[in-house]
């Protein structure tokens, strides 16, 4: 059984898949198995990218869906299918530095009282110019990210899925991606991660999410662009769910609720941020 599953969610994006291959199989650290779940799309690609990393002294397989319920459902999938100690989400799009993997891995070797661990992020926007992929610019995301709290993050989302490496027997306490969520499906489960125990912060830019602001719709389009208004709609519903529950178990009465609502309310105009931009 290897260390480390890599889970790859892709749907009809070759040109994608190919640089999460590159990105994969650049890794220094080697005691890993890629699970590419092809999300019910064209099958070739994925077999291609799949005998490319065996190729390569990869532990790889291929997990084809026969029907799409979404990002959640897909990395649930890969999830059932797999059996490691840790788990890494690397969507297709995005890509990881050669030393992700041991940096993260070793941090969590070291350290069993954190639960997950999550490096510094660079953010590449990018556009597609053909069958090329080209970068417009390069920033840090969360450069100035030093500790995980919980309040923060339940106020804002604070890294993207590449970002995260975290220990799978954690899933018997949380549960697996909540499939019911279109987007914001990574916010809701990092909520819950941080509610079991802490995760540590890795003070090194090794991975980077890829954003193409131009593209609206299509498979290129990441879907805070693509889908901004449903992305402030399951905010609200993710919010709503964890206060009720609360509530609902007695560890939150109405009177709290409305003065921890009261002392935190915003200045009309003053937006929350978060990675993802809500």
């Amino acid at each position: 059984m290897p260390a480390t599953t890599v889970i790859t969610r892709t749907r009809n994006r070759p040109l994608f898949l190919r640089r999460a291959l590159d990105s994969v199989r650049a890794q220094a650290y080697r005691d890993s198995e890629w699970v590419v779940v092809n999300d019910a799309a064209e099958r070739e690609p994925v077999d291609e990218a799949i005998r490319q990393a065996k190729e390569a002294g990869l532990e790889a397989r291929a997990v084809h869906r026969e029907t799409s319920t979404g990002m959640e459902a897909a990395a649930n999938h890969g999830l059932r299918e797999s059996d490691s100690m840790y788990v890494a989400i690397h969507d297709d799009d995005d890509t990881w530095d050669p030393e992700f993997l041991s940096a993260m891995t070793g941090f969590l070797d070291a350290n069993p009282q954190y639960i997950g661990a999550v490096c510094h992020t660079t953010k590449v926007d990018e556009r597609l110019d053909g069958d090329r992929i080209k970068t417009i610019r390069k920033k840090p995301l969360n450069a100035d990210l030093e500790q995980i709290h919980i309040t923060e993050l339940f106020y804002r989302n604070l890294f993207p899925p590449i970002s995260l490496v975290y220990r799978r027997d954690i899933l018997d306490k949380i549960g697996l991606y909540d499939e019911s969520l279109p987007v914001l499906g990574d916010w809701d489960f990092n909520l819950r991660l941080i509610m079991e125990g802490d995760i540590a912060v890795i003070p090194r830019p090794l991975a980077f999410y890829h954003s193409r602001p131009a593209a609206k719709s299509g498979s290129a389009a990441n879907s805070i662009h693509g889908s901004p208004n449903l992305h402030k709609q399951y905010e609200a519903v993710i919010r709503n769910r964890f206060i009720r529950t609360a509530a609902k178990s007695g560890a939150l009465s109405a009177g709290l609720l409305m003065a921890i609502t009261s002392a935190g309310r915003r200045p009309r105009g003053i937006a929350r941020r978060s990675w993802l931009g809500i």
